[in-house]
């Protein structure tokens, strides 16, 4: 039987398969807008591979693992549904007041217009109902407002309903009853809930929350529906790859459709963790990097924890999903290069995607790009660009790159080292800001090189940042397809208590664990999972009496007694000058939410090891040709074959290696030893 992972990216569709052998096959097509047809045609392209038609490689497939942007390209470009919104009256702007927040300002800067919110005011509707903070019902629900709401949004067009109400966290009787009605007035209709998107306090963060899962829902679930139908014959199950880093259903995903958001993305931490073999016990502290043709991700991992935020920022609107806290910016090997009105040089973030693509893609593409001017320094061979099914052109490369080089007044060479050295600077200063911001110096973690292109350019990124070590894996180019492989189903859980932790009702707060815990030990049986791969992590999000902001703390235990309860004040404390690098044990502490992680663990797949050899790679070695190398010039370079490489195999810098999806590029002072896997372990000695 296999196990397949598919992950949509901008630029190209990965496909590997894995069986009893570990990784078999794998593929890449290019991504156009038709997503589904992406798949097939990925499906088709390894099933061919193994001599077998696309229902017989089904028949034989066990599970598919699914990363996909679906969600995250409906949100950017605001092509999902219009949303009518149902809320407690005299709370219909709460989307528009925000708390008062801008996206890239002070709450104080009155020049930055607040954003377009996913709901005009005309689609909001507040209807005559009230519950307290602690769910006691003040005002009952008027069901015939309900019902004239409904009857409004029919008539406007709208295709998905979203019911808010004030602390339906702690009562979700009127948030369900008035859903009961959207759904036998509106049939047709997307209807959900914010108390079973988000059960969680603060009420801008639910409702933005709830009505993006709206927004994006209908062309989710009609997109899935259409995956599942080009998967007929599927013997096995169908997984989507979520934000918080693990998988779940189809049908969970389509409830609350916000987790689709960064699906792919959150594999590359998932697949760092994967090489982690390659390092010594004390330097397993990474830095996941993946880039591929559209986009540049970031991601710290920290003691094989991979971070996770409750506040991700979608378009100016905030998302309180707990997600893999990674950071993306426009940069990758599809990139556009141009000057901005002030006459800098600028790379990203519109991106040429695979079609046309770079200029030297010979698409039709007239804009100079990071892979033409990656072409021009000699790293990429014309000849074997993914594995010779592209080939380039690199002419037409010269071609474009001439315009930048005239206005700069270099020679082609030095103008596209200047692409070079600009696209790699931006991706080391964005790393070093994402690292800093969380009290981390990237001087003391290794750096993991994921994407097609980051192996090209991450040994250079990494210099500039001062680490000192470099691991790209021999599936670099398929990086996140490798995370979704390694994936396990992940479901999140939380309850709000807002409660000094000296007063807490121990009776309660382990009554609203075990009612989490069972909820997590009904959802992952029910797909399939046996209670021995069944893990259960408790945490609570707690911070010192009235501070604005709270850190989540681990729970290490199964129940919370006297003694557990001052223990619990210790670690508050540690983790507090953890993460802030100060402390004030003297003040008390408060409990805000409790939350669960039930992972449901998954089998994982053996990769594949290579020979072994001694330290001489010269039997590996294809050819030489020349590449520039900065200060070094141009550099006749000794070109390797990554297929023909051996563990043990070590590698001087100049040096290229040409892998089937990617190059790897060792510019001068760093040294490369070939990993048991295939992976490449290099070491920057400048």
């Amino acid at each position: 039987m296999y196990r397949v992972a598919v992950d949509t990216g901008g630029t190209f569709t990965d496909v590997i398969v894995s069986g009893t052998g570990g990784v078999l096959e794998y593929a890449k097509v290019p991504t156009t807008d038709d997503l589904e047809v992406c798949l097939t045609q990925g499906l088709e392209k390894v099933a061919s591979r193994l001599q077998l038609n696309l229902q017989q490689f089904l028949a034989q497939v066990e599970l598919v693992v699914y990363g996909t942007t679906v969600g995250t390209n409906a949100l950017l470009t605001r092509t999902g549904v219009k949303v009518g919104m149902i809320t407690t009256k005299g709370f219909e702007d709460i989307l528009y007041l925000r708390q008062g927040w801008r996206p890239g300002a002070t709450i104080y800067d009155y020049s930055v217009p607040y954003v377009r919110p996913f709901v005009p005011g005309y689609l909001r509707f507040g209807v005559q109902e009230r519950l307290l903070w602690n769910g006691e019902v003040q005002t009952p629900l008027n069901e015939d407002e309900v019902v004239d709401a409904v009857k409004k949004m029919k008539t406007k067009g709208v295709e998905s309903v979203v019911v808010c109400f004030l602390h339906s966290y702690e009562n979700a009787d009127h948030e369900n009853r008035a859903a009961e009605i959207c759904r036998r007035e509106f049939p047709e209709a997307y209807v959900i809930t914010s108390s079973e998107v988000l059960p969680n306090i603060r009420e801008y963060e639910r409702f933005s929350t709830t009505v993006i899962s709206g927004y994006i829902g209908p062309p989710v679930v009609r997109f899935l529906s259409r995956v599942e139908k080009s998967l007929e014959g599927l013997k096995g199950s169908l997984v989507i790859m979520t934000a918080n880093g693990g998988v779940q259903t189809a049908e969970e995903v389509s409830k609350r459709a916000g987790l689709i958001l960064n699906s792919g993305p959150s594999a590359g931490p998932v697949a760092a963790l994967s090489v982690a073999h390659t390092v010594e016990e004390g330097e397993q502290k990474f830095i996941s990097t993946d880039m591929g043709g559209t986009s540049f991700d970031v991601c710290s991992i920290t003691s094989q924890d991979i971070p996770t935020t409750s506040t991700q920022i979608f378009d100016g609107e905030i998302i309180g999903f707990k997600m893999v806290d990674c950071l993306t910016m426009g940069a990758g090997g599809g990139s556009i290069v141009r000057f901005d009105r002030l006459g800098m040089l600028r790379v990203g973030p519109e991106s040429a995607g695979a079609v046309p693509g770079p200029a030297c893609y010979g698409k039709g593409g007239a804009q100079v790009t990071v892979t033409d001017a990656d072409l021009l320094l000699g790293y990429l061979s014309p000849e074997c660009f993914l594995g010779g099914e592209i080939p380039l052109d690199r002419t037409a490369a010269q071609e474009a790159m001439a315009k930048l080089a005239d206005k700069m007044e270099l020679d082609l060479t030095e103008a596209a080292h200047s692409v070079y050295r600009l696209v790699n600077t931006d991706m080391a200063n964005k790393i070093s800001e994402y690292m800093v911001e969380r009290g981390h110096d990237p001087r003391d973690f290794v750096l993991v090189a994921g994407g097609g292109a980051g192996p090209v350019h991450m040994v250079d990124t990494a210099s500039r940042l001062g680490v000192k070590k470099v691991i790209i894996p021999k599936f670099a180019s398929l990086y996140c397809s490798i995370g979704l492989m390694y994936a396990d189903l992940v479901h999140d859980f939380v309850k709000p208590y807002t409660v000094e932790l000296d007063e807490a009702d121990l009776e309660k707060l382990n009554g609203f664990y075990d009612e989490m815990v069972q909820s997590a030990m009904e959802s992952l049986k029910r797909e399939g999972v046996g209670e021995d791969s069944i893990s259960i992590i408790r945490t609570a999000e707690m911070r010192y009496v009235a501070q604005f902001r709270e850190i989540e703390v681990p729970i290490p235990f199964e129940k919370v007694g006297e003694k557990e309860r001052a223990q619990l004040k210790e670690i508050f404390d540690h983790k507090h000058e953890e993460l802030l690098l100060f402390s004030t044990p003297q003040n008390p502490a408060q409990f805000i939410s409790l939350r669960l992680k039930a992972i449901g663990a998954m089998a994982k797949p053996e990769m594949p090891t290579i020979g072994v050899g001694e330290e001489d790679p010269s039997a590996a070695l294809k050819g030489e040709r020349e590449c520039y190398f900065g200060k070094s010039g141009l550099v006749l370079t000794p070109i390797y074959d990554g297929d023909r490489l051996l563990a043990g195999n070590v590698i001087e810098g100049p040096s290229i290696v040409e892998e089937t999806t990617t190059t790897v590029v060792l510019p001068p002072s760093c040294r490369c030893r070939v990993g048991t896997f295939g992976d490449y372990v290099i070491e920057i000695v400048e």
